[in-house]
Order: structure tokens, then sequence, then C-alpha cells
């Protein structure tokens, strides 16, 4: 156990749930452990993985001291995260998925931010990392604007596609777990959460990276119809009638994107419809469809 940390250096938990990312999560672990802040509480769950995930969790927590838990029945992510948020005993909290990384500074700069603005979290950019080491930028130019501007509320409720990530940020652990409830509620993460931080708290946002977003064919964002319910859910009981009809509008012209990169042209057609039906936007049609194209046309690439 750390000792108690001062005010200076208030304690960070990281929660880290672990399921079937061998060859990911000692970098994982390690970007944790070798931030450079001193007072860190990495809680590391493994929900039952089957690729050798506990051994290699088992020998780094042996050399590198954090606590792990090790399931013995699969209890899945949502449940995952809240038996540690509930344990940790940072002031301060995030997680960060067992495939993904931290940069360097990013602990340290995000409490430094937290402390001086007394907000009650923070988000921050990321990096695409493919497994071949390439790194490639996120634009979250329009969520810094709209941070800056006061408006990001408003544009979190309409937008859930370009928005940053839960685990790019840091925040105070009684706020989150005073929202779990709702990622529960609605079976989904990030934008829920989101959405209540800013309706419900003071939430910053620096816009430079500090984390790695691994890229790979099982990223939760990939299965967009298993997620396809939630964000319909939220857009449905969750936002305020005025942005109703602009948030369902931009779900279904996300869903038709995913559906023509996948080449199901009919089905993306219609879900174009749709979309354009609640709000009538010919820019969407053509930033959808040519967003679309370009995936396809990267992916066939790769592939020659």
């Amino acid at each position: 156990m750390n000792p108690v940390s001062s005010s200076a250096t208030p304690r960070v938990t990281i929660v880290m749930p672990s399921y079937n990312h061998a060859g990911y999560i000692e970098q994982a672990i390690r970007s944790v452990l070798d931030q450079d802040y001193p007072d860190i509480e990495l809680i590391v769950i493994d929900d039952c993985s089957t690729d050798g995930s506990q051994e290699t969790i088992a020998a780094l927590q042996r050399e590198l001291g954090f606590r792990y838990v090790q399931h013995e029945q699969n209890s899945g992510l949502n449940p995952t995260l809240m038996e540690g948020y509930r344990t940790g005993t940072g002031k301060y909290t995030t997680m960060l998925a067992s495939d993904d990384a931290l940069l360097p500074g990013k602990l340290r700069k995000q409490v430094a931010y937290l402390e001086q603005t007394g907000k009650d979290g923070v988000y921050a950019n990321g990096l695409k990392l493919w497994d071949d080491g390439r790194t490639e930028a996120i634009d979250l130019e329009p969520v810094a604007r709209r941070f800056r501007e006061g408006t990001m509320r408003d544009y979190a409720y309409v937008n859930d596609v370009q928005a940053p990530l839960f685990q790019s940020g840091l925040f105070l652990r009684t706020a989150i777990l005073d929202l779990f409830s709702y990622r529960t509620r609605y079976k989904s993460d990030d934008w829920i959460i989101l959405i209540r931080l800013l309706e419900d708290y003071d939430v910053g946002f620096i816009n430079e990276p500090m984390f790695l977003y691994r890229q790979h064919g099982s990223n939760s964002f990939r299965r967009y119809w298993d997620m396809f319910p939630a964000r319909i859910d939220i857009a449905a009981t969750a936002i305020p009638d005025d942005f109703r009809a602009e948030s369902l509008s931009n779900i279904m012209y996300s869903q038709a994107q995913y559906l023509l990169v996948d080449g199901r042209y009919l089905m993306g057609g219609k879900m174009l419809l749709a979309a354009f039906a609640l709000k009538p936007r010919l820019s969407m049609i053509s930033q959808t469809t040519g967003a679309a194209l370009r995936r396809v046309f990267r992916s066939k690439k790769k592939a020659n």
C-alpha cells in the first residue's frame, strides 16, 4: 500500500480491466507505472482471460508491485470497472484499456491542471496506434473550440463520434462513482458519462495527445450494431428535446458510414435516408459517403 498522499501530490487511481490482451497488456501496465508522478495506484482486474494474460500480469505484479485481482467468473466490463473504482483510494481516477497505453507525462500534467483550476475532471486528446507501430493524430479541434466557447455540452448532445474518449481523462473519483450508474443503465460507455459530467460537473479539456488508442479488429467501436441500441436509447431518453432529432440523425449518419465501409450498401443507403429525413443536410451525406470511401480505399491499399 502506498503511503497516504499529500495535498501537493494527490493519489491517482488507474483501473485497468483486462480481457484477452496478452500481447498488449505489458505495454499498458508499464506505461502507467513509468509515469513521472509519485503517487499512482494501479488496479489491474483480469476478467477470466484465456490467452495467457493472467500469467503475464502475475509476473509483472511480482516485479512492479501493483494491485492485481483475478476473477473466477467473467463479470463483464462495467462491473469490473465499478469494482476498481469502489476499491480505489485516489482523489482522482480514470481507466485504461489493457490494449492501450499512456503517453509520458499524462498524469502529472492532468493533476496539475485539476489542482490549479479546481475543476472536477479534464479530458485530453490521443493518438491512434496501429500494430505496426504507426501513430495517427486524432482531430479534436472542434471539441477544443467548444470547450473554449463554453458550448461543449450542447455539442455533446448531438455528437457522440467526434468526442474525447473517457480513458483520455482524469476525474474526481467521487464524480465517477456518482455517475457510473448511467453507464450501467445505458449499457454504454464514453458518451453518457461525457454528457452527465458536462451537465453536473465542471470539466475541462487539454488538446494534447496523452494516450495511445490501439487500432485492431476487436476494438469495441467496430461492433457498431452492438452499440447501436445503446446509442439510440441515450438519444431517445437522455438528450433534451431541442437536440434529439439532430442527435438521432447523427447516430444514423455514423451508422451508415460503418455499413458502407463493410460493403452493406443497401442498408447503408437506407440509414442515410433515415438520417436525412430527421435532419436534412446534404453536407452530411457527402461527408458520410466520402469518409466511407476513404476508409474502404485505405483498407484495400493495405491489403495490396
